[in-house]
């Protein structure tokens, strides 16, 4: 009896066998959005909220003169994006039933220096009047250390609010794992506004590309896609 046990055993921890029939559909999802995704890089001489956020000037200078090279998103980077898309939308969905929603995805253009973005909601407060409502995903460990907006989702609502005349805003997380939320209230700031306008000038009016030993910037920064050896080929 003990013998057949341990049989038993160690069919249940045998690892399952994967035929390619298993992974077909898989093969078939991942095909689709790879060939159907539309990953145009952005414009030229065109700042964006997302990118204003980084400190990394070297970054931002190769951005705003279309040096990146074009963004290759995969099958998996292309359904978080999706997901964030449809999490937009759930809420859309609460904001509308709330009676609260006075828009969504609302372009903002700042003309000089030139900023483009799109701020998620706008909605109508008793309490607040308009504010401007942004909307971010965050995995569990993220979340759980959130106890202040991370620092690019604080200028990123900083340049709306400011661009839109709106004194209110708040960014909204909401965690993947669990969909517990935190909300984070910021006012505008006249101040702030100003050293965004000052670092983009400073940016515009840069000749060279910045050296990596000159600049600070995060590990995993698309700063690093160019390499420096290439930038005077």
């Amino acid at each position: 009896m003990s013998g057949i046990k341990s049989i038993l055993r160690q069919r249940e921890h045998r690892e399952p066998l994967i035929t390619k029939h298993d992974e077909w559909l898989v093969k078939e999802i991942d095909r689709h959005l790879t060939s159907t995704s539309d990953q145009r890089p952005p414009s030229k001489h065109i700042f964006y909220p997302s990118f204003l956020g980084s400190t990394c000037d070297r970054l931002l200078y190769l951005h705003y003169n279309g040096l990146l090279p074009n963004p290759k998103f995969d099958s998996k980077t292309l359904r978080i994006f999706a997901h964030g898309h449809a999490t937009e939308a759930r809420y859309k969905d609460i904001f509308s039933k709330m009676r609260i929603l006075s828009g969504d995805e609302i372009q903002t253009r700042y003309d000089n220096p030139c900023i483009h973005g799109r701020a998620d909601f706008i909605l109508n407060f008793p309490e607040f009047g308009r504010a401007i409502v942004e909307l971010k995903t965050i995995n569990e460990r993220g979340f759980s250390n959130l106890s202040v907006p991370k620092s690019d989702h604080a200028i990123q609502i900083q340049i709306y609010l400011n661009i839109l005349n709106i004194d209110n805003g708040f960014v909204l997380y909401e965690c993947k794992n669990d969909q517990q939320l935190k909300s984070f209230h910021i006012k505008r700031s006249s101040s702030e506004w100003d050293s965004i306008i000052e670092r983009c000038i400073k940016i515009q009016n840069m000749t060279v590309v910045p050296k990596l030993a000159t600049i600070t910037h995060e590990k995993w920064c698309n700063c690093l896609d160019v390499k420096e050896e290439l930038e005077n080929a």
